[in-house]
């Protein structure tokens, strides 16, 4: 399965967003803020599922970040509505 990394803060959905994928078999990261998730990219994760709303930065000032732990490779991308 695929190594996840989640990082949002709000702690009850960052919670059942690690539940789900655990059930699923996949093993997650998870953090409430870019500077968390930045220091837990390494091996990097196949998938970032990222907040675009953080305490901390912005997600899309800290997908750059993700995308070079990823050797520089962005991975497709979704935006929702916050």
């Amino acid at each position: 399965m695929a190594k996840v990394a989640v990082c949002e803060d709000d702690r009850a959905l960052r919670g059942v967003l690690r539940r789900a994928l655990e059930s699923d078999g996949h093993s997650v990261a998870a953090s409430a803020t870019g500077v968390e998730l930045l220091a837990q990219l390494d091996p990097a994760p196949n998938v970032v599922i990222l907040d675009i709303g953080l305490p901390d930065a912005g997600g899309r000032d800290v997908l750059p970040g993700a995308a070079r732990a990823r050797g520089g490779r962005p991975g497709p991308d979704a935006d929702r509505p916050g």
